[in-house]
């Protein structure tokens, strides 16, 4: 057979043989391998041409036919290994995504052919350097599928070198060869930062450029690689004779490349590489703007069509911008940096091996822009890349541990901005991986331990864990210890250090601790450049060390040095920086300390005008100016020769819900309450008061409680109005505010990381809010509520009596009512304080009042009872009861009642009037209904003047009464009943025989309008599907109030828990009535009292209109009997007329149930009466 008859397309190798009369003998299998090898060179060669897969299939066949056949001492067993070897490799890299399969069944065959091939062999060489590109070919392949083989790497560089070994120097491809092995071995080290092997890349590339001559093809080449390698290893040790040498390079490889040259742009790339490097080091503007002209022309010469080296140019351009800024602090170099980032992540793809290090630039350029200008959304795309970057590394890439110290830098920031504890995890957990990844030789190291100094101090802040901040001063000093002398990095680390050392003085008071923050600190300040960007930021950190001296040791100077310094961080902060506002806070405070010491009044006023400043900043990050301000105001108010406090109270009203915002987790917003909202509305009010504004006083505080549910009724607000004058505006608030609602990060539950996705339905929702008070009409559409808008809306609220707020400070306590016709009331509570409140609410929680539904027995025997919560139920109050009760109602109830006793009796004669209670502070957790004279007789209780109801604020009971009446609420309404005897879900807890007692009685009320839920039918799915088809509910089972995360309170049910979460998330648009008969439903979170963050609550806000809840414990015996009562008397009101508007008739259906079960027990157990209480209508 002839090499010259091709076989057909469509026939396999054995009946091509066949048809030319070839057969099978296996008496020659020599002949039969060689005819074999004719036919793999035949389907080889029609492959080349044609490119038919068929083709390539036969030629493997045929070489596998042709190897099996050759004996293993013939001498051309090594070309048989050969051809099957490259064969799989053809077809390999003909496959769009290759068969891996391929690589590994042909390497096995290179290996073998390089092993039988003597090194004499003029193919040896080659045959090694096949072997070379199949070892490299594999690994590539593996790391895109995010597979780090390192051992293909290893034996890709010893095939090559030994086949450079072999090649002589006059042997045209001995360049190539070296080449070859220089590159494989920078890619070691770039994967295991082996020095060795960068060195040995060096020499290797060293020697390409000393082996060709100016005019070869590839001297440009060799020169860039050459330039390339000595500028890594510039960066990695320090030694400017790299830099030269790579400067050196690069310039030769420009003045080799003419116009139009196709390695003219790479020689450009590499120039603004290598004076960027120079800039880095010396600072100076001219290498700087040959770095920027240069990444410009490579990027010109390079044309847009998926060239990928344009993607790096434009990454070398951003690194340079980036530099820039971190040297001088222009915000334009940001911007610039940004624009060519994004440039070059878009260009590449994501199986380009530079990818990440794009990603990780554009990483820092949007951190540092947030840094400056303080856009959240800098942040949020910050986090994507760095993710991005991580999803894209192979495990265990020498690199990972790069984008890991990045994304917890940008997750830290995040949480300092927002507060998300989510986000401080991240960030810890991603600080943590890096370091257990990185290696204390890595510059990288520092950084690292750097940011977990600082997520650590974050974690004692909102832990007060002494590990944590144990933590932060040891990760601190590493760093420090890490970053050698002249390190630019080495100032930021002294700085968080410094932060560490400060903060656990203040835990600790250890005064070497202060000492160490102050020296620090003083440290990091030296060895800043005068105008490095954070140095502003340094200058402040050390001016509170300073104050904090001065408060500690009475140190005069060192107060001085605190204002010094905190002046030069004003100067150096511009405005427009969203720190400008702590900045100057932090001023103002030390200036405020030396007028105390020494009655300088210009300290004084410029305390004020500083804080004033600092409060108006609309750039500033709102806490600290929500903090300026009310330190404006407290001065003012503290200093009667000063201008009014009332405008710096106006001023920090209106920052309440830039701080409190809709872009924050709700666990989150009620943190930002109990730590910078309450106690400020509080003061500002009793100011207000003070000053003769009452009328303030209740705007103010209406718009400093009950925020996050006043949030909650934002996004349920009716909106028929502008619905029907702008109905696409309507449509798009709608759209956004079921967004933010069903966002389970937003009210309640946590998301992965949809932080971002709930910052940008936030920033959206705040943008719409403010073009529709750009509409004409609307100007006020959503806006905390002015003191005429919220008369006339109470106004309009059908109120059936008064309702009265009540504010506690410490600087004076005071009562607001409103009456239905409209009389507003201010009523002094001269004879009580914050110390009494606080005294009586330690009192009432110290007595426990029980938390649990007791069950059934001799109430005085407390071994002998069931409880439905975790505490034993108390069966008597002792003396000192009587007395919380009895003082209560002489310096707060008493006043109050006589203050409105005209008011009482505006809209009732027939029986006694109703009134509604919104206290502040530790009063809301106190019994007002109860509160009275005991055992003396007749003696006057609040229950014998008036009906008593409470509601968490204004805006709740306007939005209840907002809603539009549901027809199945006409006539006897629907009930659902939840009971409970025993809970599978928590078998822990004892049963509640009462429940089923309780079930009784109501369906014999209610007959056939009842749906009954009890045992393993009431499931969490089942009872909320249930809500939304009944207008009243009762829940007759365990309760627990959750003070950790007050939204995870719950009912507990057959499967679980029902959580106010859950609840939050339902809309009970026809619901009016919800019993709770169950305990700690209405207990609320003692941090928090202004927030009503209870069941109860979470009742309202879902859409009843009225809710009983219980303070504390009921008993089970009781609950029955409480129930039956009400809903007898709640019925026939109903049928005579008695109920109308708005109101449910749930206060005096409760009224008249508890003075029953009084009568039973007696009023002297007021355990088991006192914590029945009705919210809203």
């Amino acid at each position: 057979m002839s090499a010259e008859v091709a076989p057909p397309a469509d026939i396999s190798p054995s009946d091509f043989l066949s048809r030319h009369g070839v057969e099978h003998d296996t008496a020659d299998n020599l002949g039969m391998a060689k005819q074999f090898q004719v036919l793999t060179e035949m389907f080889g060669a029609r492959f080349e041409e044609y490119g038919n897969l068929e083709d390539i299939k036969n030629c493997i066949f045929s070489a596998k036919q042709a190897l099996t056949l050759t004996p293993n001492d013939h001498p051309s067993l090594a070309d048989r290994y050969n051809d099957l070897g490259r064969a799989f490799m053809i077809r390999f890299g003909c496959l769009e995504d290759g068969d891996l399969d391929d690589l590994n069944q042909g390497i096995p065959m290179l290996q073998q052919c390089v092993h039988i091939t003597a090194d004499d062999h003029p193919e040896k060489a080659s045959r090694l350097n096949n072997l070379r590109l199949a070892f490299q070919i594999r690994f590539e392949r593996k790391v895109q599928q995010h597979i780090l083989d390192l051992d293909d790497l290893s034996h890709a560089i010893s095939v090559c070198q030994r086949a450079v070994e072999l090649t002589r120097d006059d042997e045209p491809d001995k360049v190539s060869r070296v080449g070859d092995l220089g590159i494989i071995l920078l890619n070691r080290f770039k994967l295991t930062g082996t020095c060795d092997d960068l060195s040995r890349s060096i020499a290797a590339f060293q020697q390409t450029v000393d082996l060709v001559a100016n005019n070869h093809t590839d001297k440009i080449a060799w020169l860039i690689n050459l330039s390339g390698a000595l500028q890594i290893r510039f960066e990695r040790n320090g030694d400017v004779d790299d830099l030269s040498r790579a400067i050196s390079a690069t310039e030769a490889a420009v003045c080799l490349a003419p116009e139009g040259h196709p390695k003219q742009a790479l020689c450009f790339s590499h120039l603004a590489g290598t004076s960027l490097a120079q800039f880095v080091r010396s600072g100076d503007s001219s290498d700087f703007s040959r770095a920027i002209t240069a990444g410009h022309r490579a990027i010109q010469l390079i044309p847009d069509d998926g060239d990928p080296s344009k993607a790096a140019c434009y990454s070398n351009l951003a690194a340079a911008f980036l530099a820039h800024f971190e040297r001088v602090g222009e915000v334009e170099d940001l911007t610039q940096a940004i624009s060519a980032g994004q440039s070059a992540v878009s260009l590449a793809s994501n199986m380009h091996p530079d990818k990440v290090t794009y990603l990780t630039n554009l990483v820092l350029a949007f951190r540092h822009r947030f840094d400056y200008a303080g856009d959240l959304e800098d942040l949020s795309q910050a986090i994507a890349a760095g993710q991005l970057a991580i999803e894209l590394f192979p495990s265990g890439h020498p690199s990972t541990p790069l984008c890991f110290i990045n994304l917890s830098g940008a997750f830290y920031a995040r949480f300092e901005r927002l507060g998300d504890v989510d986000d401080l995890s991240q960030s810890i957990a991603a600080g943590q991986r890096a370091a257990g990844l990185i290696t204390d030789d890595n510059p990288d190291k520092a950084i690292c331990l750097n940011h977990l100094s600082a997520a650590f101090q974050a974690e004692f802040t909102r832990l007060r864990d002494p590990i944590s901040l144990s933590q932060a001063v040891t990760t601190g000093q590493a760093a420090v210890k890490l970053a050698p002398e002249g390190h630019p990095n080495k100032a930021l680390h002294l700085n968080t250090l410094s932060a560490a050392f400060l903060s656990r003085f203040k835990y600790g008071r250890d005064v070497d601790d202060l000492g160490q923050a102050v020296s620090t600190g003083q440290k990091s300040i030296e060895l800043l450049p005068d105008n490095h960007p954070r140095r502003a930021a340094h200058l402040n950190n050390l001016g509170l060390a300073l104050q904090d001296l001065f408060h500690h040791s009475g140190d005069i100077p060192a107060l001085s040095q605190a204002i010094s310094v905190g002046e030069q961080a004003v100067s150096l902060t511009p405005d427009g920086h969203p720190d400008r506002a702590s900045h100057i806070f932090n001023l103002a405070q030390a200036l405020s300390s030396r007028f105390v010491l020494t009655g300088h009044t210009s300290d004084l006023a410029s305390a004020i005008n500083y804080l004033r400043s600092a409060s108006e900043d609309p750039v500033g990050v709102p806490r600290s100016r929500f903090r300026a301000a009310s330190e404006w105001g407290r001065l003012c108010a503290s200093n009667k020769d000063l201008p009014s406090p009332l405008p710096a109270f106006e001023q920090l009203v209106s920052l309440i819900p830039l701080v409190v915002t809709l872009g924050h987790p709700i666990e989150h917003r009620f943190i930002d309450v109990a730590n910078e909202i309450g106690d400020a509305v509080n003061y500002a009010a009793a100011v207000a008061s003070a000053e003769g504004r009452p009328d303030l006083a209740l705007e103010w505080l209406e718009a400093g409680r009950g925020i996050v549910w006043s949030q909650f009724f934002q996004l349920r607000t009716p909106i028929d109005d502008l619905r029907s004058r702008h109905p696409e505006v309507a449509e798009k608030f709608e759209h956004l505010s079921r967004s933010l609602q069903s966002s389970p990060a937003g009210f309640g539950g946590t998301m992965p990381d949809d932080i971002s996705t709930r910052l940008r339905f936030a920033r959206e929702f705040e943008t719409l809010l403010t073009d529709i008070r750009n509409l004409e009409g609307f100007e006020g559409f959503l806006l905390p509520q002015k003191y005429p808008q919220l008369i006339d809306a109470l106004s309009r609220a059908q109120l059936d009596g008064p309702v009265v707020v009540i504010n506690v400070h410490d600087l004076r306590c005071d009562a607001f009512a409103f009456s239905p016709s409209g009389i507003f009331r201010h009523i002094p509570l001269q004879q009580f304080t914050v110390e009494r409140a606080d005294a009586m609410r330690s009192l009432c929680k110290s007595l426990n009042m029980g938390r649990a539904r007791h069950s059934n027995g001799d109430s005085d025997a407390p071994g002998t009872s069931t409880e439905r919560g975790t505490l034993q139920f108390r069966s008597r109050m002792d003396k000192r009861a009587r007395n919380l009760l009895g003082f209560l109602w002489y310096v707060v109830v008493y006043p109050i009642l006589k203050a409105v006793e005209d008011l009482l009796w505006e809209t009732t004669m027939e029986r006694k009037p109703h009134i509604i209670w919104c206290p502040t502070g530790p009063l809301a957790f106190l019994p007002l209904h109860a509160a009275g004279l005991y055992g003396h007789g007749s003696q006057p209780k609040a229950f014998d003047f008036v009906a008593s109801s409470y509601t968490p604020s204004l805006s709740a009971l306007i939005y209840a009464s907002s809603k539009p009446s549901d027809s199945r609420i006409i006539g006897t309404p629907s009930l659902l009943c939840v009971a409970q005897e025993k809970t599978a879900s928590a078998p822990h807890l004892p049963p509640l025989s009462g429940t089923i007692e309780e079930m009784r009685v109501l369906k014999s009320r209610f007959s056939d309008r009842i749906t009954c839920l009890e045992g393993a039918r009431a499931t969490t799915a089942e009872v909320l599907k249930a809500t939304r088809q009944h207008t009243w509910i009762h829940l007759a089972c365990h309760g627990t109030q959750d003070e950790e995360d007050p939204t995870d309170s719950a009912f507990l049910l057959h499967d679980g828990r029902l959580t106010l979460s859950d609840l939050i998330h339902e809309s009970a648009a026809g619901g009016e009535l919800a019993f709770l008969s169950a305990c700690e439903t209405a207990m609320g979170d003692s941090t928090i009292p202004d927030e009503a963050v209870h069941l109860a609550a979470g009742m309202l806000a879902v859409g009843y209109r009225g809710v009983v809840g219980t303070m504390w414990s009921i008993g089970d015996a009781d609950a029955p009997l409480v129930a039956d009562t009400f809903y007898a008397t709640l019925l026939e009101d109903r049928s005579r007329g008695l109920v109308t508007g708005a109101q449910t008739g749930a206060a005096y259906a409760l009224d008249s149930a508890v003075k029953k079960l009084q009568e039973d027990v007696g009023e002297d157990d007021f355990v088991r009466w006192v914590p029945f209480i009705h919210f809203g209508f």
